[in-house]
């Protein structure tokens, strides 16, 4: 099965009613062993009010970021809050996306969106993200890439956005990854003044002072001696 939206194509297929996964090309079939144990963690969390399908989007990728451990997958967060533009191709486009994935609600256009992303490591690199709010009539939805063009191609065609944002730090605020994505944040140092020793402060001779800090400490550091 397949839905069109603009000029790119993207696949699907369903598992009953528990999830559902979209792709461009194939992909490696052990992948959908991992999408069943990933769902197999994540589902009962609903029943135990740990994940809601309401609009808690970044609680929800928080919750799974710090708790979701399975060998040969790296988890974090992907952050979208770069929309398309609307037009008549972006308003045909929602309603295909509905008739497929069901209400969008708040997935598309709200301040930001969050989605739990995924790297699996099987034989490569597979790029991972789920949807875990208004699912209906799934449980869970599943974006799968075989690399990150593709993957891009796949989450901004999704969600009719112009890019998005990635990180692992589990507890990043949905701003900060939208900001600086990944990146920590760089420390700005600040240089201490280093200071002269009373030896260095003697050898200065103010008649012929070097360079501006001696000019300045000679016009007014240097106690004078009065004559």
């Amino acid at each position: 099965m397949s839905i069109t939206l603009g000029s790119n194509e993207l696949h699907y297929k369903i598992k009953g009613n528990k999830y559902i996964i979209t792709f461009i090309s194939n992909y490696n079939a052990n992948i959908d062993n991992y999408l069943e144990q990933i769902y197999n963690l994540i589902y009962p969390n609903y029943a135990s009010k740990k994940l809601d399908y309401s609009n808690t989007c970044g609680a929800n990728a928080e919750f799974i970021c710090k708790y979701l451990k399975i060998d040969q997958i790296k988890v974090g967060k992907l952050i979208i809050n770069n929309w398309a533009e609307i037009n008549s191709v972006y308003s045909n486009n929602l309603e295909k996306i509905e008739n497929v994935y069901g209400p969008i609600y708040s997935t598309i256009r709200g301040t930001y969106h969050a989605l739990v992303y995924l790297e699996i490591n099987e034989n490569k690199k597979y790029h991972v993200a789920i949807e875990t709010t208004s699912c209906e009539p799934y449980k869970l939805q599943f974006y799968i890439g075989n690399d990150m063009t593709e993957f891009e191609k796949i989450i901004t065609t999704r969600y009719q956005c112009n890019n998005f944002k990635i990180s692992f730090d589990c507890v990043k605020s949905w701003l900060d990854i939208a900001r600086n994505g990944g990146k920590k944040k760089q420390k700005t140092s600040k240089r201490r003044a280093r200071k002269w020793s009373l030896k260095y402060k003697k050898s200065i001779n103010c008649a012929r002072p070097k360079g501006f800090s001696q000019k300045q400490y000679c016009k007014y550091g240097r106690t004078r001696k009065q004559v």
